[in-house]
């Protein structure tokens, strides 16, 4: 998976010590270059061995299509989707929005200790009922833990190896749409 984003030169060191393990960002001599910063405009593109890359055909030619990359940080992301709601959606029954929203919204989103104290996202939610969209996947809740796994593996796009040989994986990317288009 890759990464675009901006790294001022003052922040190149705690960037590199921040992503080095988990995004492959190195400046070492004699290491594989996974990922890559140019000073002259700040623009880093880091590239995460454990990410996933998934194909999707659609079914209708006449479909809006919105790509979303929010922050990671709890308090910007929700400030973004409060922005967001203030667009209107392109004139047609059928849309799909998706791209990373770096958060999870449920307990099954989390596939190894699902135990964030709170998935709770005010902004999130509002915009989504604001533009009248619906998840594309149904969640698991309520299945068996081994079949919830294997559907963790196959669904969701951030898989991370453990040293117990499992997995701990996120649904951190995921597709909204118009009623229509989902059901």
């Amino acid at each position: 998976m890759l990464q675009e984003t901006h790294v001022a030169s003052s922040e190149l060191a705690s960037m590199e010590k921040l992503y080095s393990q988990t995004w492959g960002f190195r400046l070492d001599e004699g290491k594989p270059f996974l990922s890559f910063w140019v000073p002259a405009s700040g623009v880093a593109i880091l590239v995460n061995p454990y990410g996933k890359v998934k194909a999707a055909n659609l079914r209708y030619n006449n479909c809006g299509r919105l790509c979303n990359c929010a922050s990671h940080q709890k308090a910007s992301r929700e400030m973004y989707f409060k922005t967001l709601k203030r667009f209107e959606l392109p004139a047609t029954d059928h849309v799909l929005v998706g791209g990373d929203f770096n958060c999870t919204m449920e307990i099954s989103d989390r596939c190894y200790q699902p135990s964030a104290a709170n998935h709770a996202l005010p902004g999130l939610e509002s915009l989504l009922a604001t533009w009248a969209l619906v998840d594309s996947i149904a969640s698991p809740d309520g299945m068996p833990k081994e079949i919830i796994r294997a559907w963790c593996r196959e669904t969701y796009m951030y898989c991370n190896p453990l040293p117990s040989e499992d997995e701990a994986s996120a649904r951190l990317e995921r597709w909204y749409g118009s009623v229509y288009l989902v059901n």
